[in-house]
This record gives C-alpha cells, structure tokens and sequence, in this order.
C-alpha cells in the first residue's frame, strides 16, 4: 500500500509538471533534457528533505496522533491545490523570451513545481509512510509528465484550450484520494 499511495502522491504532485510542459508545448517553448533533468533533480532534493523532517516530527508526537494529522493535512493540501489553481496565474519560467528553458530558469521552475510536494512530502512521512522511493518516484514522474505535457502542447499547437483547471483538479484530487487511502 505504501508503494500505489507514493505513486499516487507523486502523480497528483507532478501534474502541474504535466500541465507547464503542455503550455510550453503550446507556445513553442523548448524544454531541454538538461533542463528537465534540473527540475527533476530540485524535486527529488525537495522530496528528500521533507520526508526526512517528517520523519524527526515522528519522534517527538505519538505515531497514531501522528498518521491521523498527517492523513488530514494531506487532504486539506489537496483541496488547497485545487483552490489554488483556480486562483493563480500561470508560470512561464521563460525569463529572456528566448523560448527555450535554460538550466538557470530549469531550477527557478523546479522550486516552482515543488513547492506543494514539500508540505506533502511531511505529512506523508508523518502519516507513518516509507519513504525510501518516494524522492526518486517524484523525480522521474516530473521528468516524464513535463517531456509528455511538452509533446501533447507541440501536438496541439492550434491552442484547443486544454483546460489547466481540468489538471489542477485531478492532481488535487489525487492528493486527497491518497489522504483517504492512507487513512484507513
């Protein structure tokens, strides 16, 4: 079960990763190998810390109390993502319009694109979860989610509005299925 809810988490965590190559895609933006390989990689550090800082937590509170927090605050990080997407304007990355994702803008959107895994990636070791794949999971699923969101905008380029709100709310809702896995 601790494998499907990581896999699960790190899914719902990457779609945004989905959804910035898609718009990338669209307007023509280049997103190198290097430059996934470095959003990749700040997610996996990313992931890495959280899940150790959830892990100290542990030792100072009651490992049930602990899972029940966790369990919650994980759902409520699903329903904020799904309002947060509703809310927020878009991230480009592409800072000198040269269309292409430098390695400079690479690590600008990979802290972009992790931010949220961060709060998960605590309540998820709290919950009293392994964590030993969880970073690396993280790391390939936003390598391949950006390449596959990138091919699907090329592909799409007539701009046939492919609804990010649409993203926002499976990948939010994903994080809350998780929640509820874990809790029972």
């Amino acid at each position: 079960m601790d494998f499907l809810s990581g896999f699960i988490l790190c899914l719902g965590l990457s779609a945004d990763s989905f959804s910035m190559g898609l718009n990338y895609g669209l307007r023509g933006i280049k997103v190198p190998f290097l430059s996934r390989i470095i959003v990749s990689l700040v997610s996996v550090l990313n992931m890495f810390l959280a899940l150790s800082l959830g892990r100290l937590i542990l030792c100072f509170v009651d490992e049930n109390f602990a899972k029940v927090v966790g369990c919650i605050m994980l759902f409520a990080l699903g329903i904020f993502v799904i309002c947060q997407g509703f809310l927020k304007k878009n991230i480009s990355g592409d800072f000198d319009n040269n269309r292409k994702i430098t390695w400079a803008e690479a690590l600008y959107v990979g802290v972009a694109l992790s931010v949220d895994s961060f709060g998960a990636g605590i309540c998820f070791a709290v919950s009293g979860s392994g964590f030993f794949f969880l970073p690396l999971c993280s790391g390939v699923c936003q390598f391949f989610l950006m390449q596959l969101g990138n091919f699907f905008g090329k592909k799409i380029k007539d701009r046939s509005r492919f609804s990010k709100k649409l993203l926002v709310t499976v990948s939010g809702s994903l994080i809350c299925f998780m929640a509820v896995l874990r809790f029972f």
